[in-house]
């Protein structure tokens, strides 16, 4: 009787172990799913033009997801797009700032940056902090980019 209980004791505990488990799993993944679906309607109204909307959106996708230099990129380069030079710079210096510290980006991605951090420094009349990044592209392997 003694080790029928006990048994039934064991498999009430791991039983109530595996939904604590399955629930915390599920709330991790509502949390990537709902940062994805904000980055995914912030990338489908800058497509369809509502800039507005799209700009709120990546900006609610950056407050959850703060370490995101891809995002944060593409964010500054639709800025930059769309003539917000002084929003855009926010953003390109914030990424410039950190950029010996983004082991995960590869030469290609730093040189992207740099080069858009500068062609934006060039909109806003900064051309000393342009030139300061353009010479900071070539340290991050070949130089094969064109410039507009």
């Amino acid at each position: 009787m003694k080790i029928i209980l006990m048994s039934l004791t064991f498999g009430v505990v791991t039983f109530i172990g595996m939904l604590v488990s399955i629930d915390a799993k599920e709330e991790k993944v509502d949390k990537v799913d709902k940062s994805f679906s904000i980055l995914m309607a912030a990338r489908n109204a800058a497509k369809d033009g509502l800039t507005e909307k799209a700009i709120k959106r990546y900006e609610a996708y950056l407050e959850k997801k703060p370490k995101d230099s891809i995002v944060k990129l593409e964010i500054a380069d639709f800025l930059h797009n769309l003539g917000h030079y002084a929003q855009a710079e926010r953003h390109y210096e914030s990424l410039v700032q950190k950029i010996d510290d983004m082991p995960e980006a590869d030469g290609g991605f730093k040189q992207r940056l740099l080069l858009g951090a500068a062609r934006n420094a060039v909109q806003n009349k900064k051309e000393e902090r342009a030139v300061e990044l353009y010479d900071q592209v070539s340290q991050y392997g070949e130089v094969g980019a064109r410039v507009e």
